[in-house]
């Protein structure tokens, strides 16, 4: 019997949920949240309850016992900066989290989300390469304005995947792939 993993990705307007064995998808569903009843909140913050609360009734609707899971993969936020990857959710990481390291965004509640299912029913609580990844080479930190350095902020998890998809349309294993990518603020490499 395979690994049971939900993963939690809240987002701007929506709630995005996936329970996995293993690789396999057993259900994904995408809650959209009205943007009046998000706006009942003083802060995303505020939002963790109901957030909560949602992930808990879409569960229940498809009979998912929270006891059942191995692992909650949560979407990073906006913690302080950190290497691509898989993380273990600590007490450090939710501090972060709660005072909006890198700016507050309901990315941010999805760790917390985890570690508190984690608490409560068993299973680990991971975040995957959060919106902070940051793998700038010294060079690419240079703005040409002295002590103004570049800062890396960018959804890797996204471009870690369209990367993986580009590989796969070349017929090259993203592992001997090389992607790099200019944007406005920041220079972020994918090689592996």
């Amino acid at each position: 019997m395979g690994k049971k993993i939900l993963a939690i990705n809240p987002g701007s307007t929506s709630t995005k949920i996936g329970l996995y064995n293993d690789i396999t998808e057993v259900f994904v569903t995408n809650v959209q949240h009205d943007s009046a009843k998000l706006a009942e909140y003083a802060t995303i913050g505020d939002q963790l309850p109901y957030r909560k609360e949602t992930i808990l009734s879409e569960l229940d609707s498809h009979k998912i016992d929270l006891k059942t899971i191995d692992a909650f993969a949560a979407r990073g936020g906006l913690c302080y900066p950190v290497k691509s990857g898989t993380y273990t959710v600590n007490d450090l990481l939710i501090e972060d989290l709660k005072a909006g390291a890198q700016g507050h965004h309901p990315s941010n509640l999805a760790a917390q989300i985890a570690v508190g299912f984690s608490k409560a029913y068993g299973g680990e609580a991971y975040i995957i390469n959060p919106e902070v990844v940051d793998e700038l080479t010294d060079v690419a930190r240079i703005t040409g304005i002295k002590g103004v350095y570049r800062k890396s902020l960018i959804h890797a998890l996204n471009q870690k995947e369209t990367c993986i998809r580009c590989a796969e349309k070349i017929g090259k294993p993203y592992s001997e792939a090389n992607f790099n990518s200019t944007f406005r603020w920041w220079h972020i490499s994918f090689r592996s």
